[in-house]
């Protein structure tokens, strides 16, 4: 005691925002400077999302905006946590999103109550995003992400080759236009798309309940589509772990999307 000292310390280095991924960088023996990248990948860690070296992870806040019939980007934040919103009303809307925009290269996760992940694969991780927190009680569009950099392309023909497309597109016409579009990531309206009846885009099934088809039994969700050759692999969270189903008729007896997935495993496929 005759020692010890009693005051402050500062271990966010200087110019650099005071805020908890910093700091608790810091006192881990981390460097902010070198190593911080926000709180996203740390939140990402403690949900146990294993992050390959091409990904970038984004906080996924659930919010409260207005809604007196403005348009979107007239709309005023209100709350920054969705009022405390439970975990489980927040899994549905987090589920929902995953199902219409989720994909191979941006997946989303539920964390906990407003704070959740978006994990994209070769994402800006530049970009100045905006804390919700620092902007209640202001319009939205102006902090919303600039859609610079974005072009329309129009498909003039395509046709599948084993697992590729192949497409030209209007417009890119030399090697090197080709060339230019290597890595990046082509969306493409779900209005514009052409789905027999009876079929669906993996992107609509993520995150379905795969369901007994006898017993009503609901297994868990999917969570991956696997593309392994002549037939696709579900990947299902379990409340035991993550367990894979090949996506054959003997298994898969059908998809109704109030429903979920209906399947008949064999002993052992889906649970212990």
């Amino acid at each position: 005691a005759k020692t010890a000292f009693v005051g402050t310390v500062s271990n966010v280095p200087e110019g650099m925002v005071p805020e908890s991924d910093t700091a608790n960088l810091a006192i881990l023996s981390y460097d902010p400077k070198t190593y911080s990248k926000g709180r996203s990948p740390l939140e990402a860690v403690s949900m146990g999302i294993e992050m390959q070296p091409d990904e970038t992870a984004y906080r996924c806040n659930v919010v409260t905006l207005s809604d007196e019939g403005e348009d979107y980007d007239d709309k005023i934040i209100l709350d920054h946590s969705a009022d405390e919103i439970t975990t489980a009303e927040a899994d549905q809307l987090i589920k929902a999103l995953q199902a219409h925009f989720g994909n191979e290269s941006r997946k989303f996760y539920t964390g906990v109550s407003y704070r959740h992940c978006l994990i994209r694969k070769n994402g800006n991780d530049t970009y100045p995003f905006m804390r919700p927190h620092d902007i209640l009680g202001k319009r939205i569009g102006e902090y919303l992400p600039a859609k610079e950099g974005m072009k329309e392309l129009k498909v003039k023909r395509a046709s599948v080759f084993k697992q590729f497309v192949i497409a030209e597109l209007e417009g890119i016409t030399t090697v090197d236009a080709a060339n230019a579009l290597r890595g990046k990531v082509l969306h493409a309206a779900r209005e514009d798309l052409h789905i027999p009846e009876g079929e669906y885009l993996i992107a609509e099934l993520i995150g379905l309940d795969v369901v007994d088809v006898q017993t009503g039994k609901v297994y868990g969700q999917l969570s991956d589509v696997l593309d392994q050759g002549p037939a696709d692999i579900y990947v299902v969270k379990t409340p035991d772990g993550e367990r894979m189903m090949p996506a054959v008729d003997e298994f898969v007896k059908g998809i109704d999307p109030e429903r979920g997935i209906l399947v008949a495993p064999i002993g052992g496929m889906l649970e212990d």
